[in-house]
Formats: structure tokens, sequence, C-alpha cells
């Protein structure tokens, strides 16, 4: 992990702004670097305890919201199967396309945990008759 890098990945993954944004004014270009298994920052930030506001950061600061991983997960995808609301909310509120597809077919609200992160997904435009590789739709998914 190169030097600078690490103080951000660290600012992240505990979800401490004050770090995150010391890196940002050093400079957004480590914000699009790829990461281990080829994430984006934006991706780590879906596994550590960022939330809305760390995430907003690095969407200001140019993190690309519709990135993919290696198997054409998006952060919205990620956050939405983590479960974290507020991540999903600000990913949304940011334009991140709620119907983006993995290698697989899927869309975030195939993997959508919870009553209300369902709703957000749906009331965002989410395509509840998407079907994946498989033919399934959202609904049959969690079935």
């Amino acid at each position: 992990m190169k030097p600078a890098i690490m103080p951000m990945a660290i600012g992240i993954s505990i979800g401490d702004i004050l770090i995150l944004i010391v890196i940002l004014v050093i400079g957004s270009a480590f914000v699009r670097r790829f990461r281990r298994r080829r994430r984006f920052q934006l991706h780590r930030a879906m596994y550590g305890n960022a939330g809305e506001v760390e995430v907003t950061a690095l969407i200001d600061a140019g993190a690309d919201i519709e990135a993919q991983d290696k198997d054409g997960r998006t952060p919205l995808y990620q956050a939405a199967f983590l479960g974290k609301a507020e991540t999903v909310a600000a990913l949304i509120k940011a334009g991140a396309d709620v119907n983006a597809r993995t290698k697989y077919s899927q869309t975030p609200l195939h993997k959508a945990h919870g009553a209300g992160m369902v709703a957000a997904l749906i009331e965002a435009g989410a395509d509840v008759e998407a079907r994946d590789k498989w033919g399934k739709t959202p609904l049959r998914v969690v079935a």
C-alpha cells in the first residue's frame, strides 16, 4: 500500500471524517486509485464505518459512483447488500444508477436488506421486474 493511500484507507475504514478531509485536501487523485481486488475507495467505504458524511466527501472529491469491481458491483449495490441505509440514500441523492447490473445481471434491489432499503430503491426507480442471469426477479431472490 502506498504511504499516501494508507491514511485514506484508514480514515474510510474507521469512518474518521477528519483523516478523510485531510487526505482529500492533499489531492483527490488518490480517491480514484484502485485498491486490492479492483475496488475503489468508495467501494472500500462500504465495508468500514463510513456513513453519509464520509461517502458524500468522497463523491465531492471525484469518486466514481458508478465504478464497478471485478464482479460488476457498484458502491450502491454493496451498500444495499450490507444494509447501509444512510449510505444508500447518499448514493441515490448523488445520482447513482439504481438499476446498474452486476456481471450476473443483478441490481441493488436483488440484494437489498430490509424493507426500508427496498422502499428507498423502488422510490428511486429500481425495476422490480428486473431479471438476473438465472431469470429471477428481486422478489424471487429474497423468497
